[in-house]
């Protein structure tokens, strides 16, 4: 028993810090240059799907954080794919605009739930 709590005292730790610097974690999750060989054709597609996984996960962060224990239940579930999210469509988007793509999806996803 001891070691489940020890265990989910950590977790809060590690998500609280992770809380506080999603910027840099959704830098971090991404592999720099990931998207340079893509055409502005392969990249428009792939922005869209992303926003749209992104959406979707701040609904089911929205609809878990109604429940007192839903704000943890929906950091451990849902909070690492939003942030991989989040990540990929910087990276695109960077990429998007060095290569000066024109059809691009524009760029202002709703903040995630608890996030101001």
């Amino acid at each position: 028993m001891r070691l489940i709590l020890r265990v989910a005292a950590i977790s809060i730790v590690v998500f609280a810090l992770a809380d506080c610097s999603e910027d840099r974690l959704s830098r971090f999750v991404v592999a720099p240059g990931k998207y340079i060989l893509y055409t502005c054709d392969e990249i428009a597609p792939l922005i869209r799907n992303y926003t749209a996984r992104q959406e979707e996960l701040r609904q089911l962060m929205a609809r878990a954080s109604t429940d007192p224990a839903g704000r943890l239940i929906s950091t451990m579930t849902y909070e690492s794919d939003y942030i991989s999210a989040e990540g990929e469509l910087r990276d695109l988007r960077a990429t998007a605009a060095d290569k000066n793509c024109s059809a691009i999806p524009p760029s202002t996803p709703p903040a995630a739930p608890g996030r101001q």
